[in-house]
């Protein structure tokens, strides 16, 4: 199905009043002049709005918690309420007063350090990459890894002089609330949008904007007759339903719900209320019969589930025991007796995608390959959204999805297939809050990192040739740490070989629309010599000659490897020397002209054939 096409006239950050509150920045500009440093002075009478802001802040009921640090900070300066205060603006999107509290908690000499890198971090989602680093590098002289955030930058700087890999379009239909994680499903695009329709009257403490429940509209332009309209049935809860994954194996629905029992919303010891994973049948374009995934304790958080194409692994993101830190993907996998199903313990899915930051919204559109947001990895702001692949039984090298993807802003909740697809961003011009994106990949950047089998070190100046059935083969070189880039069409598919004097050649036939590679080349036991070419060249004047003319060198002109060669394509080249190919492995041949017998005749030769468009077409001396 053509999912991104349709949706680039179509219109799906977090909406937030507080946005609109100049009241805030003006006493906060007061308490600069009033009292630039140091704590209360009335530290030793009770100040009962700090004691209700820290007992809300401790449960995550930011929005609820806002007035009353602002009322205690109207009354006296402390540095470290001013960064929860921002850390609360924060957490709802608003970037610019976040970014106005940080910079009056900075003031303080013994603020803890941990708020620099939040002052850091929003510094960036505002845009202001320099500023950032300053602070980024502030923190990690007090945490002892210094430059560590300088790769994040170093990422951005090599992905901007990069040709642009996707294309991005804001999609109609958008609002002032918040649209997130859309999926495709049954010819439907189906999301969760915080705009009111069914709760309206109830706010979330966490951001002081109704609950999220599910949207679907059509995914046919024409089709779409009306306002994207609440999913119907026992999917809407008094709180947030967001998310929806469909089970291959059941036909089922999963979905993330305020975790609630009875009606009533569950809190654990501490008084936090959870998030847990959800099922439901879907049937006749509503949803019932919902029950709660019971292998997840109602005391941890548990959301955005995401089920593999069979149907036998979930993926999620929770904050459950023994994690890397904040919110990890988690799996369990599914198994088969009976004819019931059961599911697994929940399996952490390892240090190579979790990191001590968050990692959240997985969505797997592949046995072999996982997309998920993060941002604990390098990235260039806030969440971003990565692709790792699955292969020989472990995960591979995370890689970061370039802008127009990924901005400086949170970025998530990503639907993938055949090149194109939807997310969810707060970045800076949408409509307002979190909005829905369309994507379309336009090209594929392949890359292949070449080392010594033996010594296990990288290989520089090894030939890699790209091969692409039907279209002009594309050649590359690795550079001194071993890697070597080719820019492809997406949704094609292409193999490479890889040669280097001194090694044997190598063919990837197999890379299953794979991105990133790791090539071993084999020492040869014995290099071949080369030819001396003084010994080998005839006498001035005197022409080949004719009695060791098997032991003369020659040239040719290598077309290109080919394992399903366009012979149309190709025979136009016969008319400048005859065309000839050489065997080698997995059904791939190199396919040459020639000989020829002087290098004026062969450079000759070289220029008509890449007038005939064969343009990475190049010389080899050659003795037969």
């Amino acid at each position: 199905m053509n999912l991104a096409p349709a949706f680039f006239n179509w219109r799906p950050v977090r909406w937030h009043p507080a946005c609109t509150g100049p009241a805030s920045l003006l006493f906060g500009l007061l308490l600069v002049l009033l009292a630039p440093c140091g704590h209360s002075l009335q530290a030793q009478k009770p100040d009962r709005d700090l004691v209700r802001a820290e007992k809300l802040y401790a449960i995550g009921r930011y929005h609820a918690a806002i007035p009353y640090y602002e009322r205690s900070l109207q009354r006296a300066y402390d540095a470290v309420n001013c960064a929860r205060l921002a850390g609360c603006y924060h957490r709802q999107g608003a970037y610019l007063l976040a970014e106005h509290w940080y910079k009056q908690a900075v003031l303080a000499d013994a603020l803890p350090p941990e708020y620099f890198k939040q002052y850091a971090e929003v510094l960036r989602n505002n845009g202001k990459a320099d500023q950032a680093l300053e602070w980024f590098e502030r923190y990690d002289r007090y945490a002892g890894n210094k430059g560590a955030h300088k790769a994040s930058y170093a990422l951005s700087a090599e992905e901007d002089v990069l040709p642009q890999e996707y294309r991005v379009a804001l999609l109609d239909g958008n609002t002032s609330a918040s649209e997130i994680v859309p999926v495709a499903y049954q010819g439907h695009l189906v999301f969760a949008s915080n705009r009111g329709g069914g709760n309206a009257g109830s706010r979330s403490p966490q951001d002081g904007a109704p609950y999220y429940d599910l949207y679907i509209t059509p995914l046919d332009e024409s089709e779409r007759t009306s306002p994207p309209a609440r999913i119907r049935g026992a999917i809407h809860s008094a709180w947030h339903d967001a998310g929806f994954s469909p089970d291959p194996a059941t036909g089922d629905i999963w979905f993330t719900r305020t975790s609630s029992n009875g009606g009533k919303r569950v809190r654990d010891g501490q008084g936090v209320v959870h998030t847990a994973l959800y099922t439901a049948h879907w049937k006749r374009d509503k949803l019932k019969a919902v029950k709660r995934f019971a292998k997840i304790n109602r005391q941890y958080t548990a959301a955005h589930p995401s089920l593999t194409p069979d149907g036998l692994r979930l993926y999620f993101a929770a904050n459950l025991q023994d994690g890397y830190g904040g919110m990890d993907i988690w799996y369990c996998d599914r198994t088969e007796q009976n004819g019931t199903y059961a599911w697994s313990d929940p399996v952490n899915a390892g240090s190579r995608i979790n990191t001590p930051g968050d990692e959240v919204f997985p969505f797997a559109p592949r046995l072999d390959r996982l997309y998920f947001a993060s941002d604990g990895h390098p990235g260039i702001g806030g969440l971003d959204i990565f692709q790792v692949d699955f292969s020989g039984g472990s995960w591979e090298a995370v890689r970061h999805l370039p802008a127009p993807v990924n901005s400086p802003r949170d970025d998530f909740g990503v639907y993938v297939r055949n090149n194109q697809g939807f997310f969810s961003s707060d970045r800076i011009g949408g409509m307002g809050g979190d909005d829905l994106y369309a994507f379309e990949r336009i090209r594929v950047r392949a890359g292949v990192y070449v080392l010594n089998l033996e010594s296990g070190q990288p290989i520089s100046g090894a030939r890699v040739e790209w091969i692409t059935d039907g279209q002009n083969n594309r050649q590359t070189t690795t550079d001194a740490r071993g890697f070597a880039f080719a820019d492809l069409p997406p949704g094609v598919d292409y193999y490479f070989n890889i040669q280097k004097s001194g090694f044997y050649e190598l063919v990837f036939t197999e890379t299953r629309n794979k991105e990133l590679f790791t090539a071993g080349l084999k020492p040869l036991i014995e290099p071949t010599p080369q030819p001396d070419p003084s010994e080998l060249a005839a006498p001035a004047g005197s022409g080949l000659d004719q009695n060791n003319s098997d032991a003369q060198l020659r040239y040719r002109i290598r077309i290109g490897v080919y394992r399903k060669p366009n012979m149309e394509k190709l025979s136009p080249l016969e008319t400048i020397a005859p065309l000839f190919s050489v065997p080698g492995a997995n059904s791939v041949s190199a396919f040459y002209i020639g000989p020829f017998f002087n290098a004026e005749e062969a450079q000759e030769a070289l220029i008509r054939v890449r007038e005939l468009r064969f343009t990475d077409a190049i010389l080899e001396e050659w003795v037969p």
